[in-house]
């Protein structure tokens, strides 16, 4: 619960910061001068805030993962950069902002030290993700966690049309 409210405030404030820059407003104009001020403050924010927001996000989704063309990823961590990747572009497109590549990078980064700290991490949580939840989520893994193909019987049965309730026996 601690990780879901703390994703939820770090993506508010995200949020915020990211609004009052791009409208201009005298925050956003004092953030933005703030921050020209300190050597590499910008890169070092960039870097840092995705780090934190990918931990957060992936422990609040219990390191959920996810298969995507052979590589089993952090879900948390694909849907950051996923928005991460639309925010930066949109800059492309906004008169006060401008799109930078070195942000880019910093971000991803960010997002894969805030993954590898969290996989660092000793696992707390039983799902269905078998040893240290290394194992992709998908309705095979589940259904095989929670019942098996083959009854007592040594006949079996299909996997086919029987995720319906459980039978009892």
């Amino acid at each position: 619960m601690i990780f879901k409210t703390l994703t939820a405030l770090v993506t508010a404030v995200f949020l915020f910061v990211i609004a009052n820059i791009g409208l201009e407003t005298p925050l956003g104009l004092t953030i933005k001068q703030t921050i020209g001020t300190i050597p590499l403050a910008d890169k070092s924010l960039h870097f840092l805030l995705l780090a934190v927001l990918s931990f957060l996000v992936n422990a609040s989704m219990r390191r959920r993962r996810v298969n995507l063309l052979g590589i089993n990823l952090l879900l948390g961590s694909l849907l950051v950069a996923l928005g991460i990747t639309l925010e930066e572009i949109s800059q492309a497109f906004i008169p006060s902002r401008h799109f930078e590549l070195m942000d880019m990078v910093c971000n991803y980064a960010g997002i894969y030290s805030g993954s590898f700290l969290l996989c660092l991490q000793k696992h707390q949580h039983s799902t269905y993700g078998g040893q240290n939840n290394r194992e992709t989520f998908s309705l095979q893994t589940i259904f095989h966690r929670t019942r098996p193909l083959h009854d007592e019987s040594g006949y079996g049965r299909s996997a086919a049309g029987s995720l319906g309730g459980h039978q009892s026996g």
